[in-house]
């Protein structure tokens, strides 16, 4: 059988993710650790024992019983009173009741959560949302990671693909046309997650076979980096494949987050160091089946959420080196940092390189594992620069860090637009930012967009619901929706 260029399967004898027998790390695995991620502490559950009280004698001395008359006479008056408090009683419950319903207080709508969303339970309600009566997904793992991607298809509507856990571990795809904002039903992804992966999916677009090829990567079991890919293109009713990267032993640090935009995917290892996971692009950049793994310059806080984005419209400046920036908290602080990999490399390389914007990020700092998110759309004022949008979650709100161009020259401001309040404390975040190609499905290049309302959104939790949110070209922020997750 001939092996389809990319990342279908590898066809090599190795074993299933979901068979692998653990038998301490590979020596030659950059992973050294072999750490047990299942192994959690036992609930310990302390029993008090009650000792009863001792028995207390009645030493009163015993009345005779009442007559007969007198004891109806009683009972007759304790009747009378408590008809006359049920109805005090239903009076100020009915006021009360009427205040609730009436026109003002419907039209107010629910408050607003306050600090950290929930603190975890994704409980909050906020005026924001389009609608408390929706029900909560049945799918949807608490606290799951998310992530999009998309592509402009061949109708010309944004087509993207949101990828979320459930509460039974398994990673779940789920599709929309762009049309009326419309999703289909969550497919079952071929996977073989831990609980509370992190997950992170990319688009391949490439001629007229990867049109277009979703990679979806996670981590597995002693924290495998693993991966599989969605093509509708693929034969008989199998559209999703384990990904070539699987026949590779590669690992990830304890909990690191994951970020990708083809052919790049960020992870953190052991110590805290950055890695990128690049495939070996073919000379045309076509995608092959081989990839490589380097560490970079660069070391995050334990856990730190990541965040990718190209730095050029065109693909083929953006595969190769300084063609994309990475957003995380740095070790000491906690603080938000950039780090483009290899920058002088890349200066040296192409005396034209320019950067979009400064590196040197306003000073914020925020809580340990703050999730991140970033998304890019090209300049109207240049053929190849983008402008960049970097979202934080900081005490139960998104803030919004762009690059603002009023002064002639890109300036990092920072926004807390009100959609964008209140979310759950374990909320994802996740945002699109379109695939580009060198070759499209027509032949010619696809270069990244100017941002417009149906190629800007981002999600998150509020309310326990994944909600959509799309940025204008004026930066204003609304709700689109309630994600239909069952």
């Amino acid at each position: 059988m001939t092996e389809q260029p990319g990342l279908e399967v590898a066809y090599r004898q190795h074993v299933q993710p979901s068979l692998e027998v653990w038998k301490g790390p590979d020596p030659d695995s950059p992973d050294k650790e072999a750490v047990p991620h299942y192994d959690k502490d036992a609930v310990r559950y302390h029993q008090t024992q009650y000792v009863s009280a001792p028995e207390v004698l009645d030493t009163t001395p015993k009345k005779k019983p009442a007559s007969r008359k007198r004891l109806f006479w009683i009972i007759g008056t304790l009747v009378v009173l408590m008809v006359i408090l049920a109805a005090v009683l239903g009076g100020v419950l009915g006021s009360k009741a009427s205040k609730s319903t009436s026109p003002a207080a419907t039209e107010a709508g629910p408050k607003p959560a306050e600090g950290p969303g929930t603190g975890g339970k994704g409980d909050s309600t906020n005026s924001n949302s389009t609608s408390t009566d929706i029900p909560r997904p049945k799918t949807l793992r608490q606290g799951s990671s998310l992530s999009v991607t998309g592509w402009r298809n061949m109708d010309g509507h944004v087509e993207k693909y949101l990828t979320f856990q459930t509460p039974q571990d398994e990673l779940r795809l789920m599709k929309s046309h762009g049309v009326n904002d419309s999703w289909e039903a969550p497919m079952s992804v071929n996977a073989y997650p831990k609980p509370d992966t992190k997950i992170t999916a990319t688009i391949i677009i490439f001629e007229d076979y990867f049109n277009p090829q979703i990679e979806i990567f996670y981590t597995g079991k002693q924290s495998r980096f693993l991966g599989t890919n969605y093509n509708d293109q693929n034969p008989g009713d199998i559209k999703f494949i384990e990904d070539s990267v699987n026949s590779l032993r590669f690992f990830t640090g304890l909990n690191s987050s994951l970020a990708s935009y083809w052919p790049w995917i960020i992870q953190q290892d052991s110590d805290g160091t950055l890695v990128h996971v690049r495939n070996r692009l073919l000379g045309n950049f076509a995608p092959s089946l081989v990839w490589d793994r380097n560490r970079l310059n660069a070391t995050a806080q334990a856990a730190s959420s990541l965040a990718i984005v190209p730095l050029s419209t065109n693909f083929s400046a953006m595969a190769v080196e300084g063609g994309y920036a990475v957003f995380y908290q740095a070790l000491e602080g906690g603080t938000l940092v950039v780090e483009i990999p290899s920058l002088e490399r890349a200066q040296e390389l192409d005396g034209n390189y320019t950067l979009p914007w400064p590196m040197e990020l306003p000073t914020i700092t925020l809580p340990r594992r703050a999730q991140l998110a970033a998304f890019s759309v090209a300049r109207d004022d240049t053929e190849s620069l983008v402008n960049t949008y970097v979202l934080y979650i900081d005490e139960g709100n998104i803030n919004v860090l762009y690059t603002d161009m009023g002064s002639g020259s890109p300036i990092w401001t920072i926004v807390q637009p009100d959609a964008l309040k209140g979310v759950d404390g374990d909320s994802g975040l996740a945002c699109l930012t379109l695939a580009s190609s060198p070759a499209g499905p027509s032949g010619g290049p696809i270069l990244s967009e100017v941002g417009t309302e149906d190629n800007m959104r981002c999600y998150f939790v509020r309310g326990g619901l994944v909600q959509e949110a799309k940025m204008s070209e004026i930066r204003d922020w609304s709700v689109v929706g309630v994600v239909p997750i069952p």
